[in-house]
Parts: structure tokens; sequence; C-alpha cells
């Protein structure tokens, strides 16, 4: 079965529900229905058309009723829900994808634990697990048996909030416990919003975005920027729904009130419009810039000891004279120059060199695309053993995780080939990467206090382009559609006229 014809069937109710042609939507989901291997659609879908054949009688009667407007709009939300939920089954057992594997194995081992679907948090299948994990104190020993149980009740927590439709008492309480408990690390939350925006950007419930704000209003910065982030794609992606419910927009609206959301919703627009940019500017890269560069080297190489460039000792601050070595070659200096400017100003410039680097096994797991870097990972514990890293690995570590021009994913990237380069090769990026953490302290002294919102911009910038690299580049990409797709006309949309109200 062609599941893009799926889709699109899908995308027409909506589009038709959205704009009150119901009997149409009506007809194309009474189609999909027919190729749903489940039964229970058909009842569901004979109660709504009779709904609405009683509306279409008593308008034309003229029949005078009060909840004729909110019993329409429930019909239009119970009508949407169903399409959400036939094209689902459809894709269940027809697009052969890994999320509906996935979902298929731990539906079995849930059968086979003699449990019923999680109702309340006590259902879950890793309950048990998870309430000794956090009463237990935590050993340092990362091959110790609690160490590899938490990495599996990460692993178990993640793929439950991504994989489940719709969320109840259970997805709640749990989430509760990731926000308020203590115990889960700030890295560890921030994937869980992931999971919890890629479970909305699937299947649509109001429940999971309350619970994206919840996490906005109560997180850290890290998981505040990834929270919005997916408050934000998500009401863009469902833009065309809002109208019918009313309480996300009663409470966009309400957290609107703050300065700080608005300003934040604007950074995080901006940010996310600006990845339009991504593709033509990786091309300019690829095929104007480093060619240019590449038939500077012989020029290079004369004016320039490459071997000697960086300063063996750290008090040593000669840099070389850039103008002179691009003398007679104004474009190219100015071109990098520019270059410079759109980085600084959070363009994804470095896309195309790390698109290549996301072969290692790491990124094999889905979680792993939208972890963000930090120095404990066990990742950078590998480089300890290395001769020439590792004596270097916490300055290493270090300026990884406070450079802001390189996103998490490509931070990750850059470690794992670092182990596969020679010697020579590792000794300079230790050099770089000791003069970039000096520089990064000198800017961070020099611009304290300059820029409130630097932070918050920083992290939805890497989280962004985070995001990008999973729906172009990852092996899962087919299984989601694309938000980077299309005009990403945000401004415009519904969500932020409420969210940014004009003056």
């Amino acid at each position: 079965m062609d599941t893009r014809q799926i889709n699109e069937q899908h995308k027409s109710v909506c589009r038709l529900v959205t704009e009150k042609r119901i009997r149409q939507s009506l007809d194309i989901l009474e189609n999909m229905i027919s190729m749903a291997l489940s039964g229970q659609f058909r009842d569901e879908y004979e109660n709504l058309n009779l709904t609405y054949r009683n509306i279409v009688k008593y308008t034309i009667e003229g029949v005078r009723d009060p909840e004729r407007e909110k019993i329409y709009n429930n019909l239009r939300r119970s009508i949407l829900n169903l399409a959400d939920r036939v094209k689902q089954d459809i894709l269940s057992y027809h697009s052969g994808w890994y999320t509906y594997w996935l979902r298929q194995q731990i539906e079995k081992e849930h059968r086979l634990s003699g449990r019923s679907l999680p109702e309340s948090v006590n259902d879950l299948i890793f309950r048990q697990d998870l309430d000794e994990w956090l009463k237990a104190s935590a050993p340092a020993d990362p091959e110790s048996d609690y160490q590899k149980k938490h990495k599996s009740i990460i692993n178990s927590i993640f793929n439950h909030l991504w994989l489940t439709d719709t969320y109840g008492e259970a997805e709640e309480n749990l989430c509760v416990s990731i926000r308020d408990s203590g115990r889960f690390q700030w890295h560890e939350a921030c994937i869980f919003v992931s999971a919890i925006t890629l479970s909305l950007f699937r299947f649509w419930q109001p429940e999971k975005v309350l619970i994206l704000t919840d996490f906005y209003n109560k997180g850290d910065d890290q998981v505040r920027g990834r929270a919005l982030a997916g408050i934000v794609l998500g009401l863009h992606y469902y833009n065309s729904r809002l109208e019918l419910y009313p309480e996300i927009t009663e409470k966009i609206r309400k957290m609107s009130r703050r300065s700080s959301f608005r300003e934040h919703c604007r950074i995080l627009v901006l940010q996310a419009v600006r990845s339009r940019e991504t593709e033509a500017l990786s091309r300019r890269l690829n095929e104007e810039i480093l060619p240019k560069v590449a038939g500077l080297k012989p020029r290079l190489d004369e004016k320039l000891d490459l071997d000697n460039i960086l300063p063996l000792e750290k008090d040593d601050d000669r840099n070389p004279d850039w103008s002179r070595i691009f003398e007679g070659q104004d474009e190219i200096f100015k071109t990098m120059e520019e270059l410079t400017n759109l980085q600084i100003e959070g363009a994804d410039v470095y896309m195309s060199a790390f698109a290549n680097l996301k072969h290692f096994d790491f990124f094999r797991d889905l979680h792993n695309w939208f972890l963000p870097f930090y120095p404990d990972h066990e990742a950078v514990d590998v480089i300890y053993n290395d001769e020439v890293l590792g004596p270097g690995i916490n300055e290493l570590a270090e300026a990884l995780y406070k450079t802001p021009f390189i996103c998490n994913s490509d931070k990750y990237s850059l470690l794992l080939n670092l182990r596969n380069l020679p010697p020579a090769q590792k000794s300079m990026m230790l050099k770089v990467f000791r003069m970039e953490l000096e520089g990064l302290s000198q800017m961070g002294s020099e611009e304290a206090g300059t820029d409130p919102y630097k932070s918050f911009r920083i992290n939805v910038t890497q989280y962004l382009q985070d995001m990008y690299r999973f729906f172009k580049l990852s092996p899962y990409k087919k299984d989601f559609e694309d938000v980077f797709t299309g005009r990403l006309d945000i401004y415009n949309s519904f969500f932020f006229r409420v969210a940014c109200p004009g003056p």
C-alpha cells in the first residue's frame, strides 16, 4: 500500500474539516477506513455520519438549537481524531517503518508480561525498574548494574513517550516524575521533551501541548528551550486545528503576558525560519566557496607555515595576517567575512561539513540525535584512553560543551571522528580547542550582562539544528514528515498572533 496516498488522504480530510466541508471529508475518511485492518472504526464513523446528517436536517428545518455550534465543533474534532487514528492503524500494518515495528515489539512485550494497556503509572511495564532506580544510590562505575538499568530505563521512557498516541494518567504522572523527582539529569529531561515533541508531530493531542508548557514553565534553560521548540513547531504544524481547541489558545494567551515568553518565541521563530537558508548555504559552500579556497592552497603554503600556524605556548598570541594572505582575493575575503557574520547570527554553516559524519553507531539510537552534548557523556570517556587526546580531554570536552557555533549532534560527530585522525591532526585539534576555550572565556566576560537572552538563543539555535539534521540525515527520517519543509511561515500563523500580539 502506498503510504504517500494515505498521508495525502489524511491531509485532505484535515484540510476539508478546516474549511468546514464536512461531507467531503467524511467521504474520504470512509475510503481510508475501508483500507484499515481494524474494524473498530466503522461504528464510530457511522455515528459521526449520523450526527452530521442530523445537523444538516435541523438546519434546513430551521430548528433553533443553542448548542448547535458546540455540537458542530465537537463533530469536527471527532472527525480529525478518527482520521488520525485510522492513519496510524494503516501505517502500523503497511508502512514497514521502524516506528511501528518498534511499537509492535513493545506492545508484544507488554502482552507477554500479562499487563493491560497502561492506564496509570503503575501499569507501565518498566515501573518496577523505575521505582528501584529512583530509590537506589548511584555508583560511579559506568558498567555497574545500576548504570545499565539506568540506561535501559531512559531508553524505555523515551520510547514510551514517543510511541504513545494518546497520553493518559500514566504518561502525565510519568512526566511529573521526570520534571519534579530530582533524579533525572537535565540532559535526560531534554531527550524526554524531544520524545513528547515527536509524539505530538505524529499524533495530535492537546494534552501533549499542555505537558510541554509545563516543562517550559518549570524546567531549566536547556529543557525550556526544547519544550518551547516543541510547542512552536507543533502548533505551527497543526495551525489549522487550533481554533477548535480554545484551552490551548487560552493557555498560550496567558503565557504571552510575560515579556520573556514573547521574546523567547520571537528568537525561536526567527531561528526556525532561518533554517530555510541551510540547503542554499550548503550548496554555496560546496559549489562556490570551498573550490575557491582550495585554489588558494599553494598561496597559503607559500605564505604560512601551516604545520606551525598554531602557537605552541598558551601565551603566544600570534595570529596570521589574514588580510595579507587574501590580498588580491577580495571576493573570497568578503565571502569568508560574510559567512562568519552569518554564523554569529545563527546560520547553519556546518550542515554540509558534518553530513557525512553521522554513520557512527551512536546515531543508530534514535534519541541520540536529540541528546545535548555534556562533558560527562560516555563518548567523552572513551577518549581518555587515547594517547594523544587523553591528557587534554577535559579541555577538549569543556570547549566543545561551551562553543555556541556547533550544534550538539555535530559535537558528538566531531568527538567520535577524532579517534580516527592521525596523531599530528589530533594534536592540532587539541591546540585549536585550547584556543577556542580561551576565546570563549574572553568573549563571555566581555558580553556578560549585555544580552539577557544569550543562553536561550544559543540553546534553541543548537537544538533546532539538531532537529534539522534528524529530519534531513537520520536513517529514520522516512518515518517522519519533515517539519522543516515548506515556507515555515510561522510569523503569519494563528499561534504566533496569539503568542506575540502586535503592539
